[in-house]
Formats: C-alpha cells, structure tokens, sequence
C-alpha cells in the first residue's frame, strides 16, 4: 500500500514540472583524442532565424566533441544535442 502512494506522489511531482529539462547543457562529454569523458566548453557557433547553434570544445585540448541546438522558445521541441563520435 505504501509503494502505490510513493509512486503516486512521484508521478503528480513529473506532472507539475513538465518542463525541468528544456535547457539540458552538457558539462562533461567522452573525448576521443583525451580518450576519456571531459569537462566542456559551450561556445555559441550560429545564430540562425529558427535556432542558434552551440558547440561543445574539450576543456583540455580544445577538440570539437559535440554540438547543440536551442529553437526559438527553448521549450518548443527542446534542445537537441549531438555528439561526435
């Protein structure tokens, strides 16, 4: 019986905050030539009409390793981000 009010509590908790995540940054991503995961720097790459562009350097080498795109509201669709591989 006490599960179910946990997991009921949980599940209002989400509904109430829906949009926590809209603006999810990345601090630390995996570095393929430091070959391990680093802290990052955002630096604004683009500014388009529909979105802007950020892209993640290695705080330590200076390697491009990610990018992400914000659209217009930061909560319309959210923003996507794409790491290199």
């Amino acid at each position: 019986m006490r599960v179910g009010i946990a997991a009921q509590g949980i599940s209002q908790r989400r509904q109430a905050n829906p949009g926590q995540f809209d603006t999810l940054r990345a601090s630390f991503l995996y570095c393929p030539r430091c070959q391990g995961a680093r802290p990052v720097r955002e630096r604004l790459l683009l500014v388009l009409p529909d979105r802007e562009i950020y892209e993640y350097l290695c705080s330590e080498c200076g390697e491009g390793i990610g990018k992400r795109e914000v659209g217009p509201g930061a909560g319309d669709e959210g923003p996507r981000l794409y790491v290199s591989l």
